[in-house]
């Protein structure tokens, strides 16, 4: 038989072949062979591989086509659920509205996987009842109201038990669990139960549950993509949990330190109340200007946690605020129908710790006292600057226009004390006794408020 004849039996078959083969191309194989006479060539088929000398291809389903389209609607499906996690991700770091992160939550799920409905069902009542806290596609009266019974025989149970994701792609062939009411009144043909399960040591949240009016069969991806959205919503829920307990533990932090605070003011007080009836008890007027001067001392410390409990920040003073009404306090004090004071202050806002703010109040206590027992005769002025020139550092200086430091004073316990409560916030007083006596002091307050 010659070639052609070859070719024309090739075609008599092809008329002769089922009609499912509607199509046939001729496809030369690799492993082509050309025969001396200039010869036949041999072909083979891509499904149904060779018939004698022709290869037979179906071109009416090309396995091709369709492996394509399912790779791009795959692809668009996993595009769309990445979208709905890095959304809900960014919310979910943006606000500390829980109510809100769920919403959103069940509304980026429902886009993603183009379902009619999804909530989100949370444990109330010790466990027993579920609660719809967020939903979508709901009518009115069941997202944020309904609630109902974890029965044993439903999918939300069995899904928090286990800890597993519960797949039920037709209702009107699932024998396993009993489905809610609500659910069934709505339509719903198939859904996805997904556990919300925070840490170990922590109650279980609830369920996501996507929701569909017609039968589906819910693909790997997107179970895959519901156990992620369900473990990034409790981890949300977990970091409000966490917030929650820090305010929680802040707000009773801070009253306690209100209540230590009162106590303290209080206590400071009764002891200011005992000192100065010994005060007037005291038959000599050294036991009396002892007294007098341990008094000022307790008295400064008084007004600085009166300042601190008025103001409800304990990690903070307000020390311009402070050194005003302590220099003022004092000049009422040591008032004296023979001597008149004035005072005179410039003081900038300034925020300190508890720690910086009792030492420069003894400071400036000390100092005041002083002046009032040495430095004048009759009338004079004492002047208070506060201020900051640098970030890390402040300002105080303290000036009286009196006689200046006598040898007595500059060897005295009131030196001593400036000295050593100087050391206390790293300070560097330097004095000068022109025209009176003045106290620059340079100390350290940390970064800039």
């Amino acid at each position: 038989m010659y070639p052609s004849d070859q070719m024309r039996a090739a075609v008599s078959r092809k008329r002769a072949m089922p009609r499912s083969f509607t199509s046939i191309t001729l496809q030369p194989t690799p492993d082509t062979r050309r025969y001396p006479s200039g010869g036949i060539r041999r072909y083979r088929t891509a499904r149904h591989g060779t018939y004698g000398n022709t290869a037979l291809k179906d071109e009416t389903s090309s396995p091709r086509r369709t492996s394509n389209s399912s790779h791009a609607a795959r692809k668009d499906a996993l595009l769309r659920q990445q979208t709905a996690l890095a959304q809900f991700g960014e919310l979910a770091l943006k606000t500390e509205d829980l109510d809100a992160i769920l919403q959103e939550g069940c509304q980026l799920v429902g886009e993603a996987l183009g379902t009619d409905l999804a909530k989100i069902i949370t444990l109330e009542d010790r466990g027993t009842q579920l609660f719809v806290r967020a939903g979508v596609g709901w009518p009115p009266g069941i997202v944020g109201h309904l609630k109902f019974d974890l029965s044993e025989d439903s999918s939300d149970r069995f899904a928090l038990e286990k800890g597993e994701p519960v797949v039920i792609p037709d209702i009107g062939e699932e024998n396993r669990f009993k489905v809610a009411p609500f659910v069934l009144q709505q339509g719903v043909q198939a859904f996805v139960n997904v556990p919300i399960i925070g840490a170990d040591s922590r109650p279980k949240f609830g369920i996501l549950e996507v929701d569909s009016r017609s039968p589906r069969a819910f693909t790997s991806d997107d179970i895959s993509f519901l156990r992620t959205h369900a473990n990034m919503i409790a981890a949300a829920v977990e970091r409000h949990r966490n917030l929650a307990e820090v305010r929680s533990l802040a707000t009773q932090r801070e009253q306690l330190l209100a209540e230590l605070q009162h106590r303290l003011k209080n206590n400071l007080q009764s002891v200011s109340s005992l000192i100065g009836i010994e005060s007037a008890r005291a038959s000599t007027d050294e036991t009396k200007n002892l007294l007098h001067g341990l008094l000022a001392r307790i008295d400064s410390l008084r007004l600085v946690h009166e300042n601190i409990y008025a103001s409800g920040k304990f990690d903070a003073v307000d020390l311009a605020l402070y050194l005003r009404e302590l220099s003022a306090s004092l000049l009422r004090f040591h008032d004296r129908d023979d001597l008149k004071i004035h005072l005179v202050t410039d003081l900038r806002p300034l925020a300190v710790s508890p720690d910086i703010a009792i030492p420069l109040g003894m400071i400036v206590t000390e100092f005041i006292t002083n002046s009032v027992k040495h430095a004048f005769d009759r009338e004079g002025t004492i002047a208070i600057r506060l201020n900051r020139p640098r970030s890390a550092e402040a300002l105080l200086v303290i000036s009286d226009d009196g006689k200046g430091l006598g040898p007595e004073e500059s060897t005295g316990t009131g030196m001593r004390l400036i000295a050593g409560l100087s050391r206390q916030v790293n300070g560097k007083p330097q004095w000068t006794t022109e025209h009176g006596t003045k106290l620059t002091l340079t100390f350290s307050v940390g970064s800039p408020e």
